[in-house]
């Protein structure tokens, strides 16, 4: 048993706990503390510090951490108990005490990531790592996941940051992602690249860009948001470099037709 092996007594498991578990615990100076046991799909423990410490320092009611560590491939953290016992279901009498504790939660987040709360629901709505993620909320495509794979094989130094697009809507998860990222750095500027395709022929514009031209609609009037076309060249637009330009008007009048270019 990991208690026995760090040095902790066994008092009991507690009602509550994600993944395997917590346990009461008892130190070696008789301090009450609590055993939380972590197994398979929980990622970096010790991330989340600078998060705690900065939540701590506000006085919200967060538990030190004791120790932590990884014993048989399970991981473990030994935390303070703080008092109190688990709440089954809010009532009325606790309504302003919980929103004062929200309240000190709003603005603080993990380095290089949004607001907690912010950053919790997308969590579970797009799924990314962090404080209390764990990978079975990563529920990509095999597609996704590929480019995942690409993605850290070549080390490219821009964190990738994949997000849920239901009945492949694109517009709206990038414009809530985008105002996320804002919200959680207010004096930094947003650039947005999207890419655009170059096509050959004018009909072409009716079956490409539709989704891009909606997007950056969108984003032109998001202050703070700068928008960057990148263009994409299909096969048909290889012949516009030859293609005769249009003749501008006045351009007999100044003898600028040049070559004939233009002329029909």
């Amino acid at each position: 048993m990991i208690a026995a092996a760090i040095g902790v007594e066994l008092v009991g498991r507690m009602p509550h706990g994600e993944s395997t578990g917590a346990y009461e615990v008892r130190t070696a100076n008789g301090t009450d503390a609590v055993l939380k046991l972590f197994t398979g799909d929980v990622l970096d423990l010790g991330g989340t510090t600078p998060l705690t410490d900065a939540l701590r320092a506000r006085g919200y009611p967060v538990a030190g951490i004791l120790a932590r560590g990884e014993r048989d491939g399970v991981r473990y953290q030994l935390q303070e108990r703080l008092p109190g016992e688990p709440l089954e279901q809010p009532t009325t009498r606790l309504v302003d005490p919980i929103r004062r504790l929200v309240e000190l939660q709003r603005d603080v987040g993990l380095p290089g990531r949004g607001p907690w709360l912010d950053d919790m629901i997308a969590s579970v709505r797009v799924g990314c790592t962090g404080y209390c993620e764990h990978r079975a909320m990563l529920g990509h495509s095999d597609e996704t996941r590929a480019l995942q794979a690409e993605w850290d094989r070549r080390r490219i130094p821009v964190p990738l940051k994949v997000l849920d697009s239901p009945f492949r809507e694109i517009t709206d998860p990038v414009i809530d992602y985008v105002r996320s990222v804002r919200r959680g750095s207010p004096r930094d500027l947003v650039t947005v690249l999207i890419p655009e395709y170059v096509v050959g022929h004018w009909w072409e514009h009716l079956l490409h860009n539709q989704s891009a031209l909606r997007l950056k609609g969108r984003l032109l009037f998001t202050p703070g948001v700068m928008v960057t076309s990148v263009p994409w060249q299909l096969k048909s637009s290889q012949g516009l470099a030859d293609r005769a330009e249009p003749t501008a008007p006045g351009a007999a009048r100044r003898g600028d037709l040049g070559s004939g270019r233009g002329l029909s």
